[in-house]
């Protein structure tokens, strides 16, 4: 396992990190039931998992460096100079949005280190499904 890993890399994962753990902070009025909240609570644990996980794969590549993780972020996932906090701009619901938004670019992060070593679209997708367990859903 490729463990090299620089400062400001270091820096980066532990403030996404630190986001992605934030309590979603979901409000009981917006569903219609407990059973909703409860399935949707569920499905923003998965989230959480699946964003630890790639945390953890990402710090542990030495190919993948600070550059292309700030390459994978977007306008609305945005980090502060000093690269200690995030922030999400919300397009409709921040609890059901920040962890996905987060598993993105990270997911992108790492398709683009795979696929850069000539595996290609399809066979990267196969890859990261199989080796890494990450659902066929997040890697349209």
């Amino acid at each position: 396992m490729d463990t090299n890993i620089t400062d400001k890399k270091q820096t980066l994962l532990d403030a996404l990190l630190k986001f992605v753990k934030q309590r979603p902070r979901l409000e009981l009025a917006n569903y219609a039931s407990y059973s909703d909240y409860r399935r949707e609570l569920r499905s923003i644990g998965n989230d959480l998992t699946l964003a630890k996980h790639l945390i953890y794969i990402i710090r542990n590549k030495s190919g993948i460096s600070d550059t292309d993780l700030n390459e994978c972020f977007n306008n609305r996932l945005t980090y502060n100079e000093n690269l200690t906090e995030f922030d999400y701009t919300t397009g409709q619901y921040f609890p059901v949005e920040y962890r996905p938004a987060a598993i993105r670019a990270l997911l992108n992060s790492l398709f683009k280190y795979y696929a850069s070593m000539d595996y290609g679209i399809e066979k990267t997708k196969q890859f990261l499904n199989k080796e890494y367990k990450i659902s066929k859903n997040w890697l349209y």
